[in-house]
């Protein structure tokens, strides 16, 4: 989990933008760690769905019925 807004800050760092937002979620998350090393079983929230939790093209998408 703290990986992540980290990794991600650094990407939007390095097409030039800001990622001062960014770098505050990863700061809150390290400071919660405690917290979120409780979660056992992981759960798919509305906003899980973020850039890097999503395909980028038509093909990308795996569908079955």
């Amino acid at each position: 989990m703290l990986a992540s807004p980290e990794e991600i800050a650094s990407d939007v760092e390095g097409v030039g933008l800001d990622s001062a937002d960014l770098r505050k979620v990863a700061a809150v998350a390290a400071d919660r760690r405690t917290v979120l090393d409780e979660v056992t079983r992981p759960r798919l929230l509305t906003g899980d769905l973020w850039t890097v939790h999503c395909a980028t093209r038509v093909s990308d998408y795996a569908l079955s019925a």
